[in-house]
């Protein structure tokens, strides 16, 4: 008996993954049927709701005619600054008021007042203020990306040890050395939380203003499909946004999971 459990353990180790991926495509699947059936049925004319295979053919016509490769450019490059400036604000910010109480009384409470009023509602001002240019972009996406990482990043300075602030003291390190040689790496995995956190509200912020102050991207694609009518157009834009911020939150997983590995191997 304990030879047939000790074979079938790599099996089952490998059938985990496998099922575990295979569940994730029930809900997609699920929605695609209904999707079709909506269609086929006449329950929604084509007008309204076009058939998957439409959505997929206007989706292969938009890429092979270079328009969505080039708006998913642009749109990329847009999420790549915006998320930098935010990420290194909000990194920055983050600890500075976790290793300092005078810099979280004078910031914080800003700070948490900025994160309860929604970037819509800034859009309006936003756009009087710089026009609906590319600083528009970069500010409605650095916004989007800065306010999770300071908050994360400040709950996980303020939650260390305090052991470990004893052993800066005692080594009388600066608080730039502290940060750089003692708090970073250990902070490196919980960090990832609001990492991921304010890439995911960057990419939303950008197709938002994108769709509501822009001349080209992603965004603007689905806009001009509403305004001449071309459902199948608006949802293959749906399509590329949802599977976008899929890879990009997948990607943060995976450089969050091989740096645990790294970590734990360097204990």
């Amino acid at each position: 008996m304990a030879t047939v459990a000790a074979g079938a353990s790599p099996k089952l180790e490998i059938a985990a993954p496998v099922l575990a991926w295979l569940a994730s495509l029930a809900g997609p699947f699920l929605l695609l049927a209904a999707w079709q059936l909506l269609t086929a049925t006449g329950a929604l004319p084509d007008t309204i709701l076009p058939p998957p295979m439409v959505v997929l053919h206007t989706f292969s016509d938009l890429w092979s005619s270079g328009e969505l490769p080039a708006a998913i450019g642009i749109s990329l490059v847009r999420l790549v600054q915006g998320y930098a400036i935010g990420a290194a604000l909000g990194l920055s910010i983050g600890a500075l008021t976790g290793i300092s109480r005078t810099a979280e009384d004078l910031v914080m409470p800003s700070v948490r007042a900025l994160a309860a009023v929604p970037l819509m509602a800034w859009l309006p001002l936003l756009i009087l203020l710089v026009g609906i240019g590319e600083p528009l972009k970069l500010l409605a996406i650095a916004k989007a990306a800065t306010l999770p990482i300071t908050l994360s990043t400040f709950a996980a300075v303020r939650g260390m040890p305090s052991a470990w602030r004893e052993v800066g003291a005692v080594l009388q390190l600066r608080r730039v050395t502290l940060l750089r040689r003692l708090f970073l790496p250990a902070l490196a995995l919980p960090l990832f939380t609001g990492l991921r956190q304010g890439l995911g509200n960057a990419w939303v912020a950008l197709v938002g203003a994108e769709l509501l102050a822009s001349t080209e991207g992603l965004g603007y694609l689905m806009n001009w499909g509403r305004v001449i009518f071309q459902l199948d157009v608006v949802l293959a834009g749906i399509l590329c946004v949802g599977v976008i911020g899929l890879l990009l939150d997948r990607g943060l997983r995976l450089t969050e999971a091989r740096l645990s590995r790294r970590l734990g191997g360097a204990r």
